[in-house]
C-alpha cells in the first residue's frame, strides 16, 4: 500500500509540475502561430525582453543658433576666398585645414570621424573655427597643430549629438595627423558678395542657410525615439540561449560573403581582413563574426517576440509608404512597379521583413513616454 501511495504521490507531484510550468508560460505569445516563420521557437526560453511599455526618452529638439548661422557663412566665404597653400604655422581659426584620422568608440573604429589619407596625400578637409564636425572640444584641440604632426586626443561628444545620437556624451579617442594647413585671405562677406553668387544679399543667406540646418537636424531627430528606444531594449534585455540554425546561417553567410570578397580582391582571407579590417590573428576576425553573427539573433529574436506577443501586423497603407519610399530612389512611383523591381533582384522578401521590423520598432517608439523637462540622452531621470 505505501509503495502505492508514494508512486501516487509522485504522479501527483509531476503534474503538478507540469500544470506549474504551464501557468508561467507566457500565453500572449504562446497564442501567436509562428509556424514556417524564422526563430519559430518559445522564444522565452532564448530571450528574456524588458519592459518595452514603459521606456523613458528625453525631449530633443534643434533650433539654428546666431553662431551656427555665423559658422556656415564663414566657411562658404572662405571656399570662394584666396589662400596660401601650406604654411608652416600651426593651425588657427580661419585656415582650411586637412587631417587624417582613426576614430574609436568603445575601443572599435567610429568611422564617420575616420579619415584616410587618399591617392594624393590628403585626408578631409575643413574651415576651423566653424564646428565643422559639430564637436568644439576636438576642434579645440586641433588649433595649434602644424602640417605633419600627430596627436593623439580623447574627448566627449555633446549631449546630444545630433548627427549620432547614440553617441552622445561618449567619451572617444582619435589619432589625427595634419596633412596640411592653408592659410586663408577671407573676402569680405558683405551683400555684394552673396548677391554676386547667389543671386541675393548676406541677409537672404542666412534665411536660408537657417532653413537647411533646420531641415538636416528635423531628418537627425525624426527616428531618434526609434533608435534610443531599440539601444534601451538591447541594453536591458538578456540573451539566454543562441538559436542554432539562425546563428549558423548567419555566420556561414558572413564567411562566405568575406571569402568571396577576398577571392575578388585576388587575396586569402587571412590577407583581406588583415589589410581591411586590420585583423592580425585570423581568430580574432572568427570571433568577431561570431560575436555579430549572436547580437544579430539577439536584436532579431526581441523583435520577433514583441511582435509575436502584441500581434503587430502592418497595415496595407504602411506597406505602400514603405514601397513609395523605397521606390523614391530609383524613380519608381508605382507600389506595384516596386515590388516586381524588388522580385526581379529576389529582394522582396527580405523587404517585407524588415518592413515589419521597422513598424515593430516604431510601435515600441510609440509606447515610449517623452520627459519634456529633459533635453539630453543621458540624463539620469531616464533610468
Amino acid at each position: 500500500m505505501k509503495k502505492v501511495t508514494r508512486f501516487t504521490a509522485g504522479i501527483l507531484a509531476l503534474i503538478t509540475l507540469a500544470l506549474t510550468a504551464s501557468g508561467c508560460r507566457d500565453q500572449a505569445y504562446e497564442s501567436y502561430d509562428r509556424e514556417g516563420e524564422p526563430y519559430d521557437y518559445y522564444l522565452p526560453d532564448y530571450v528574456d525582453v524588458c519592459d518595452y511599455t514603459n521606456i523613458k526618452v528625453p525631449n530633443l529638439t534643434y533650433v539654428p543658433t546666431e553662431q551656427d548661422i555665423e559658422n556656415a557663412i564663414n566657411a562658404e566665404v572662405a571656399v570662394y576666398s584666396p589662400f596660401t597653400k601650406d604654411v608652416e604655422r600651426g593651425c588657427m581659426d580661419g585656415d582650411r585645414v586637412v587631417i587624417s584620422t582613426t576614430c574609436y568608440v568603445d575601443n572599435a573604429v567610429y568611422s564617420y570621424l575616420t579619415f584616410k589619407t587618399d591617392s594624393r596625400g590628403e585626408g578631409h578637409s575643413f574651415i576651423m573655427g566653424t564646428n565643422e564636425f559639430d564637436v568644439p572640444e576636438l576642434e579645440e584641440a586641433i588649433k595649434g597643430m602644424k602640417t605633419g604632426e600627430d596627436k593623439e586626443i580623447t574627448f566627449t561628444f555633446p549631449d546630444p549629438y545630433y548627427r549620432d545620437i547614440l553617441m552622445s556624451g561618449k567619451e572617444a579617442t582619435i589619432k589625427v595627423h595634419i596633412d596640411r594647413v592653408d592659410e586663408i585671405d577671407c573676402l569680405e562677406g558683405n551683400d555684394a558678395f552673396f548677391q554676386e553668387r547667389f543671386g541675393y544679399n548676406r541677409e537672404g543667406r542666412e534665411t536660408e542657410i537657417r532653413s537647411n540646418l533646420q531641415k538636416r537636424y528635423n531628418q537627425y531627430l525624426e527616428t531618434y525615439k526609434v533608435t534610443l528606444t531599440w539601444q534601451y531594449l538591447l541594453d536591458n534585455s538578456k540573451l539566454l540561449k543562441v538559436p542554432e540554425k539562425e546563428y549558423n546561417e548567419l555566420y556561414d553567410g558572413m564567411l562566405d560573403s568575406y571569402r568571396a570578397t577576398a577571392e575578388n580582391s585576388s587575396m586569402t582571407l587571412k590577407e583581406y581582413v588583415q589589410e581591411n579590417l586590420g585583423y592580425e590573428d585570423i581568430e580574432d576576425f572568427y570571433d568577431y563574426l561570431k560575436s555579430t553573427a549572436e547580437n544579430e539573433c539577439f536584436g532579431d529574436m526581441i523583435l520577433y517576440y514583441i511582435a509575436r506577443r502584441e500581434d503587430l501586423k502592418y497595415s496595407e497603407e504602411y506597406y505602400e509608404n514603405e514601397l513609395l519610399s523605397y521606390g523614391k530612389q530609383f524613380e519608381i512611383t508605382d507600389t506595384a512597379e516596386v515590388e516586381d523591381f524588388l522580385a526581379h533582384y529576389n529582394i522582396l522578401a527580405n523587404f517585407q521583413e524588415a518592413t515589419r521590423f521597422r513598424y515593430v520598432q516604431e510601435w515600441v517608439a510609440n509606447q515610449a513616454k517623452v520627459l519634456e523637462d529633459v533635453t539630453t540622452v543621458r540624463s539620469s531621470k531616464l533610468k
